[in-house]
C-alpha cells in the first residue's frame, strides 16, 4: 500500500506485527498509516488513541499531527471513497480532535499558532461534523473542561496541635499536611514532562519542559535534608531519639495514607549517612520493640533491592488517592528508552509503537493516581511549617557530616572514617 492511500482492514502488509499477536496489534508503522489506523472507519480504538496521545511527542509535534489529521480528513473527498465511508472517517478525525483537546487542552492554549490553525480548520469543516466542531473549539480554548473529580464525603476531622512545638504535632496530621503539598506537586506533572525525560536541573530547556517533575525532585531533596537537619541540630541524645521516633511515626502514617513519595522523602532523611552513623542514638531506637520493627518494615518496603520488588508488589494493589514514588516511575521510563529504539530499524524507519505502548502504560497509571485528589482539611500551623522547609544548598552534606561528628565523635576502631 502507498502512503497516500487509505488503509483497508486486510491491507496491513506494510506494518510490523508483533509475533504471536493479532494482526491489529501494531509493533512498527509509518506515521501516515498510524493516522489512518487512529481514524479507521470500522472502529474507534480508545486504548490505541489514548496510547497515541500520551506519546506522539516522542516522534512528531502538535503542528505536524494537526496537518496529518486534516490530510486524512481531506483524503475522504476523493471520488473513489464511498460517501458513507467518507462521513465516518471525517467523524473519526473529529472525535480524535475532541479527545486531544479535552485531554490535553494545554497543547492548544500554550501554542497560539496551533490554536489559530485549529480554529480556522473548525470553521471550514463545521458544516460537515456539526456540533462536534463547537465542542472541540470549547475544549481547546478552555470554555469547556473535563469535570473535576467530585468527592461528596466530608474530610476526616483534623487533629489540631495544642502547641507550636513540632514534636507535639500529631504524626497523622503532619502526614496529611505533607500529603496536601505532595499531591498538589504530583498532580501538576504533565505526561509530556515524563515522556521527554529531560530532568536535569542545570539544563535551561529542562526547566522549561519539565518544571513540575523538577519541582517534585527538588521537594524530595529539601525534605530529606530538613529531616536530617532537624535530628542533627539536637545536641542532647534524648532529643535526637525523640526526633527520629517522630519521623519514623510520620513516615508510617504517610505510608498508611498511600503517600509513597512522602514516605520515601522522610525515610531518605532517616537513612542519610550523617544520621545513620549515630550509633548511640540508633541503639535507643533499636531497643524500642514497637518502633524499630516499623522502621525496618519501611526500609524493606522501599528498598531498591531486586528492582524495587516489595514496593512494586505493594503499589499494584493501591487505589487512588495515592502518590506513587516518582523515582521508580522515572527509572522505568529510562529503562524503556534504553530497551526500545524509536524506530524498528534504520531502513524502513517505522515508528516503534511497542515503545510508545510501554511508555503509555506507565503514564496511564500515573494519570489514574493524578485524577483523584486527597480530601484533607488544611491545618495552617502545620502546613505553613512544612511549606517553609528551607531549600538545600551545596554545603549541606559537609555541614551534616560535621554536625554528626560533633554529636557522636568517631570511634576509630569500630567505625569507618568519614571525611567532613
Amino acid at each position: 500500500a502507498e502512503d497516500n492511500q487509505l488503509l483497508d482492514q486486510d491491507d496491513l502488509d506494510f506494518l510490523e506485527i508483533e509475533p504471536g499477536r493479532p494482526r491489529s496489534y501494531i509493533k512498527g508503522v509509518p506515521l501516515s498509516k498510524l493516522i489512518e489506523k487512529l481514524t479507521f472507519e470500522n472502529n474507534f480504538d480508545t486504548k490505541f488513541v489514548q496510547a497515541f496521545l500520551l506519546t506522539f511527542h516522542m516522534f512528531t509535534d502538535s503542528n505536524e499531527l494537526l496537518d496529518l489529521l486534516m490530510k486524512r480528513y481531506n483524503q475522504t473527498n476523493s471520488i473513489t471513497i464511498p460517501n458513507d465511508k467518507s462521513k465516518i472517517i471525517k467523524l473519526r478525525v473529529g472525535n480524535l480532535l475532541k479527545v486531544w483537546a479535552r485531554t490535553y487542552p494545554e497543547d492548544f492554549q500554550k501554542n497560539e499558532q496551533l490554536s489559530n490553525k485549529l480554529l480556522l480548520i473548525l470553521n471550514t469543516i463545521s458544516s460537515e461534523i456539526g456540533p462536534l466542531a463547537e465542542t472541540i473549539k470549547n475544549y481547546a480554548i478552555g470554555t469547556k473542561q473535563k469535570p473535576p473529580f467530585s468527592n461528596n464525603s466530608p474530610p476526616p476531622p483534623p487533629i489540631r496541635p495544642k502547641s507550636n512545638d513540632f514534636l507535639d504535632f500529631d504524626p497523622l496530621e503532619i502526614a496529611r499536611q505533607f500529603t496536601l503539598i505532595d499531591s498538589e506537586l504530583f498532580r501538576a506533572i504533565q505526561n509530556r514532562e515524563l515522556s521527554k525525560k529531560n530532568w536535569n536541573f542545570n539544563d535551561k530547556q529542562a526547566t522549561s519542559e519539565s518544571p513540575n517533575v523538577l519541582a517534585v525532585i527538588k521537594r524530595a531533596q529539601d525534605v530529606t535534608a530538613w529531616v536530617a537537619n532537624e535530628i542533627l541540630k539536637s545536641e542532647q541524645l534524648r532529643q535526637r531519639v525523640n526526633y527520629i521516633t517522630h519521623f519514623i511515626n510520620i513516615a508510617q502514617k504517610l505510608l498508611e495514607i498511600r503517600n509513597f513519595e512522602g514516605t520515601m522523602q522522610v525515610l531518605s532523611g532517616l537513612q542519610h549517612q550523617a544520621i545513620f552513623r549515630l550509633k548511640q542514638t540508633w541503639s535507643k531506637i533499636e531497643a524500642n520493640k514497637q518502633l524499630y520493627p516499623i522502621f525496618r518494615n519501611l526500609v524493606e518496603l522501599l528498598s531498591s533491592y531486586a528492582n524495587w520488588r516489595e514496593y512494586r508488589a505493594t503499589i499494584l494493589s493501591q487505589e487512588p488517592p495515592c502518590i506513587p514514588f516518582l523515582g521508580v516511575i522515572r527509572s522505568d521510563l529510562m529503562m524503556v528508552d534504553v530497551a526500545y529504539n524509536p524506530t524498528i530499524d534504520e531502513i524502513t524507519n517505522l515508528i516503534n509503537f511497542e515503545k510508545c505502548r510501554r511508555v503509555a502504560s506507565i503514564l496511564s497509571e500515573v494519570q489514574d493516581f493524578q485524577n483523584v485528589p486527597y480530601n484533607f482539611e488544611r491545618v495552617d500551623v502545620i502546613l505553613d511549617l512544612l511549606k517553609s522547609i528551607p531549600s538545600t544548598s551545596t554545603n549541606d552534606e559537609e555541614n551534616f557530616l560535621r554536625l554528626s561528628l560533633q554529636r557522636e565523635p568517631r570511634i576509630p576502631t569500630t567505625e569507618p572514617e568519614i571525611t567532613a
